[in-house]
Formats: C-alpha cells, sequence, structure tokens
C-alpha cells in the first residue's frame, strides 16, 4: 500500500504592508490641514459625541461670526491708536475716541473667553484628535496667547509699574494680530488657498532659483556691454555717471535688473 505523501505546510511569509506614496502623503497631509473629519471618530451618544455636534453645527457658525467681529473691533483699536498718535503730535483732539477705549477693551476680553471656552469644549470632545488639522494647532496657539494677555498680563499692568512687566504686554500685544489670521479657519476657499501655498513651497523655491540664475546672466551681460560706454571720455558725463550707477559693477547691475 503506497504510503500518502507528506503535505507541505505553506511558510508563513512576514510582509510589510506598502507604504503610501509620497503623493498619497502629500494628498493626506493637505487634508489635515484643510478638513476637520474628527466627528465620525467620536460616540454621538455620548456626552462627547453630543458636544460635538453643537461644535460642529451651532458653535461652528456663531465661532466664526465672532472671528470676523473680533477682526473688526481690532480695527477700530488701531483708529483709536492713531487718535492719541495725532493728539500727541497736535494734529487733533483724541476726545471723540475716548468712549471706545472703555468699551473696546471690554469687547476685546469678551471675545478672548468666547475663544476661550470653545477651545476648551473642542478638547473635550475630540481630545488629543483635535490637533490632527494644522489650522487646529494654529487656533490653540493663538487663543492660549491671546487669553493670556487679556486675563493674566493686562491685570498685572494696571497693578504694578514693572518695567519687565510693562515690555511683556506690548510684546504680546503684538500677538494680536494674529488672531486676524483664524479668518483663514472660517472661510474654506482661504484654507484651500493656504494649503495650496503650503504644498507648493518646494516649487516656488525652485522657481526663484531659475529667476536669480537669469538675473545674474542678465547683470553679466549688461555690466560687459555697458562697460565700453561708461570709460568713453567722449560720451555725456551725465549719462555716463548715471548708466554707471545702474550698471557699473555686478552688485549695481543685478539690483537694476
Amino acid at each position: 500500500v503506497a504510503t500518502p505523501r507528506p503535505t507541505r505546510q505553506p511558510e508563513s511569509l512576514d510582509v510589510a504592508p506598502p507604504q503610501p506614496s509620497a503623493e498619497k502623503k502629500e494628498k493626506i497631509a493637505l487634508h489635515h490641514l484643510l478638513v476637520d473629519d474628527m466627528t465620525e471618530e467620536v460616540d454621538p451618544k455620548s456626552m462627547r459625541g453630543r458636544v460635538a455636534f453643537i461644535q460642529n453645527t451651532v458653535m461652528y457658525v456663531f465661532i466664526n461670526v465672532c472671528v470676523v467681529a473680533n477682526t473688526l473691533v481690532m480695527f477700530a483699536e488701531l483708529q483709536v491708536l492713531g487718535s492719541i498718535s495725532n493728539a500727541s503730535l497736535g494734529i487733533g483732539k483724541h476726545d471723540n475716541w475716548s468712549s471706545a477705549e472703555t468699551i473696546l477693551p471690554v469687547f476685546e476680553k469678551m471675545f478672548s473667553a468666547i475663544f476661550l471656552v470653545d477651545l476648551v469644549l473642542h478638547l473635550y470632545a475630540f481630545r488629543l484628535k483635535y490637533f490632527k488639522s494644522t489650522f487646529n494647532i494654529v487656533d490653540t496657539v493663538i487663543v492660549v496667547v491671546t487669553s493670556v494677555e487679556a486675563f493674566l498680563v493686562t491685570p498685572l499692568t494696571s497693578n504694578t509699574a514693572n518695567i519687565a512687566i510693562v515690555r511683556l504686554l506690548r510684546l504680546m500685544r503684538v500677538t494680536r494680530a494674529l488672531k486676524a489670521a483664524r479668518v483663514f479657519k472660517v472661510f474654506e476657499g482661504l484654507r484651500v488657498l493656504v494649503g495650496v501655498m503650503v504644498f507648493s513651497l518646494g516649487s516656488t523655491f525652485w522657481s526663484l532659483v531659475i529667476l536669480f540664475i537669469f538675473q545674474v546672466i542678465g547683470s553679466i551681460f549688461m555690466c560687459h556691454s555697458l562697460h565700453v560706454f561708461v570709460i568713453d571720455s567722449s560720451n555725456d558725463p551725465t549719462l555716463r555717471a548715471w548708466v554707471n550707477d545702474m550698471y557699473g559693477d555686478g552688485v549695481k547691475s543685478f539690483w537694476t535688473i
């Protein structure tokens, strides 16, 4: 009786999963930069899910309106600063904006409190997944810095004459300009445009390199071509001086082109 031949067990192959291509990685990164797709990762029946739903519906519209309104308030504060500068130079009077100096800081603190509460609710609903979007990371930094300036640094400067704290306040007030950058998060078209600009930095760099090379070529050509005209004493001295100022050497020629 023929004995059955033993069957050969297939060898287990430990194959690594295929790695995404560079193009796919760029698309994934661009997606995380532009889209806040975190709601599907939270249980909609839980308290976090309910907060996430409110954040992505009612609060989303409300916060967007607050961002635009806060930008207008900051611009009005610039008008107050301009009025103070004009009054110090004797150009005009500051009386027209005296009431605005009291009202505008109240609006500033109100908006800072709203944005801080919105950030806390987002962190409660989405936890660390909130930082998958680059816009959310930038937004968090802006909210934290401006909140510290509004609720900690500003009250300290009103009760102390410490020069270091006053300088810190001036430095942090400059960061208020970053709050206007939150407008990029409000409008999807702006987010798409910023994303395209970020991922085209490499191509932009090499385009600038090409322009630099052409400028060098042009400066060499112009400097050599006009050198004979500049050193020829029979030509108009005024025109020779002008050509020398524009194309007399490599730096001048490069700058002119």
